[in-house]
Formats: structure tokens, C-alpha cells, sequence
């Protein structure tokens, strides 16, 4: 008679990715930050990171701010954003500063040159999408958890 033992490795692994999964779901509920905080200027830098060929993050600053601005690839139009973002350009921006000490802030609303690209709700619809993501994650690693240690490797004991 075989005896079956669970693969620890992978149960931890799939634990581990579930948690995950569930944590950035639980980030997504808060309500909306209020106050936003504003900062407007002239574009004096922009980067775009991209990962397998597409823009994953854009980060930006304005004259006379101290703070970098992220658009991460999860708000809609990503590409529309890096084409509006020329040097020079007039932006204002909406954002919350959850870390004084970082130099990096959460951008929820942008407008350049007078045009509106993103607004606050559009970002908080935009990251609660995200969220349920990451809730498709946490289910599905819980069963591949629990497939694990139900069904885990065969071996003697």
C-alpha cells in the first residue's frame, strides 16, 4: 500500500502566491484617498519602463516638485500617456503621498496641455479591476494548495 505525503515545497509555494493573491485584493478596498493632493508644472523628465516589449510604468516629474510621478501599467492608456508626456508640457496632476520619505508618489488623476487623461474614480475603478485579479490568484492558488497536500507526491512512508 502506497501512502501519500504532501510536496511541502509546492503547498508552501501555492500558500505563499494565495496570500499574495489575497493581499493585493484586501489593498484594493479602501475607499478613494481624499484629500488628493495637486502639484502642476512643466514636464521635466519622463521614463517609461517596459517589460516584453510593452510600457509597464511611466515616472515623470514637474519643475520645482521634488516628488516622481508613477503610471503604472494597471490605469487604462498607458501608451496614450507616454505620447502626451513630452518634455516641456504643461501638466497637473492629482496624487496621495502615503510615504513623505519616498521619493515616489500614487498618481490618481493627470491632465497635459489642458487635456484630461485620467480622473481620480477612472484610477479607483481602474485599481479595484486589478484587485480582482489578484482575488482570482488567492482562489486559485488555495485549491492548488489544497490540491497539494490532499494529492500531494507518492511515496512509501
Amino acid at each position: 500500500m502506497h501512502l501519500r505525503r504532501p510536496n511541502l515545497f509546492y503547498t508552501v509555494l501555492s500558500v505563499a502566491l494565495a496570500t499574495f493573491g489575497y493581499w493585493s485584493f484586501l489593498n484594493t478596498l479602501e475607499p478613494m484617498p481624499t484629500p488628493l493632493m495637486e502639484a502642476s508644472g512643466s514636464v521635466s523628465a519622463a521614463e517609461a519602463n517596459r517589460r516584453k516589449g510593452s510600457i509597464h510604468t511611466i515616472y515623470f516629474s514637474l519643475h520645482g516638485s521634488q516628488k516622481r510621478f508613477a503610471y503604472p501599467g494597471i490605469l487604462p492608456r498607458i501608451d496614450d500617456v507616454w505620447s502626451s508626456l513630452e518634455l516641456g508640457s504643461n501638466a497637473q496632476v492629482l496624487y496621495t503621498d502615503k510615504d513623505p520619505s519616498t521619493e515616489v508618489v500614487e498618481l490618481w488623476g493627470l491632465t497635459v496641455n489642458g487635456r484630461s487623461l485620467i480622473q481620480p474614480t477612472e484610477a479607483y475603478r481602474a485599481r479595484r479591476e486589478n484587485g480582482y485579479w489578484g482575488l482570482a490568484l488567492g482562489i486559485a492558488f488555495t485549491f492548488s494548495a489544497g490540491y497539494m497536500w490532499f494529492k500531494g507526491g507518492k511515496g512509501a512512508a
